[in-house]
């Protein structure tokens, strides 16, 4: 009996020990470094919204600028063949009038 008394108080003994060095830790430090992490984390990933914003917004700039180049592009093309048909109907006026009729004869003739 005697033996299983020392036992149980070295079992006390050493859960004694296990809560006082338990009770020593400081949650607090561990909490605050807990807390500049999140906002470490927090910051990080702020980071990578705005980045990924950035590239968005550039790559809508670009299909803009690229979609206003082609239609001044075609504007001019536009242009061109607009001049070059005012030009042949001035050389031929009677030809363009026959081209006329004759469209207006198919388009009648389809209705």
């Amino acid at each position: 009996m005697g033996k299983a008394r020392s036992a149980l108080g070295n079992a006390k003994d050493a859960v004694n020990d296990s809560v006082d060095a338990v009770s020593a830790l400081d949650f607090s430090a561990l909490s605050d470094q807990i807390a500049k992490l999140t906002q470490t984390v927090a910051g990080l990933t702020q980071k990578q919204v705005i980045a990924g914003r950035d590239q968005v917004v550039g790559a809508m700039g670009a299909a803009g600028d690229s979609l206003s180049q082609s239609a001044a592009v075609a504007q001019d093309k536009f242009a061109a063949v607009e001049g070059d048909v005012e030009a042949r109907i001035k050389r031929n006026p009677w030809g363009a009038v026959a081209i006329a009729g004759l469209i207006g004869l198919l388009i009648g003739k389809m209705s």
